[in-house]
This record gives C-alpha cells, sequence and structure tokens, in this order.
C-alpha cells in the first residue's frame, strides 16, 4: 500500500499507528477502507496532523548520552 509512511506497534487500546498520505478527503477514505479490508483488521480511527510541533531529532539525544560518559 504506497500510502502507508510509517507503521508502529503500540502497548495499550491501540495495536498500530500507521501513518499514511493521501492527496484528498476521498483518497483518505479509500485508504481507510482497503485498510479495513485486511483480515484481522476490526476498526480504524482516523486523526489528521496539523502541524509538526517538533520534528524527527537525534541530536539532543547524543549530546545527553556524551555529557553521562
Amino acid at each position: 500500500m504506497p500510502e502507508v509512511l510509517q507503521a508502529h506497534g503500540l502497548s495499550g487500546q491501540i495495536d498500530l499507528l500507521v501513518r499514511v498520505a493521501c492527496r484528498d478527503t476521498q483518497h483518505l477514505f479509500d485508504t481507510d477502507a482497503r485498510i479495513l479490508a485486511i483480515e484481522g483488521v476490526e476498526r480504524t480511527e482516523t486523526s489528521l496532523v496539523m502541524g509538526e510541533v517538533i520534528g524527527y531529532r537525534v541530536s539532543p539525544l547524543m549530546d545527553l548520552a556524551r555529557e553521562q560518559l
């Protein structure tokens, strides 16, 4: 499924967090329907990203690791 950008296994009530990219709402609905058609998928919940608050980063973590050596 080319719309899938990432998938993460989660603990708790939700099993997977799947990031998808769709061109419009109809494409999102169609992608959701294809995900629901996968054997074992019982339901989906959709949230839209409105903006990035903190981008992917590792520098602060690496700095902290260096300080603790």
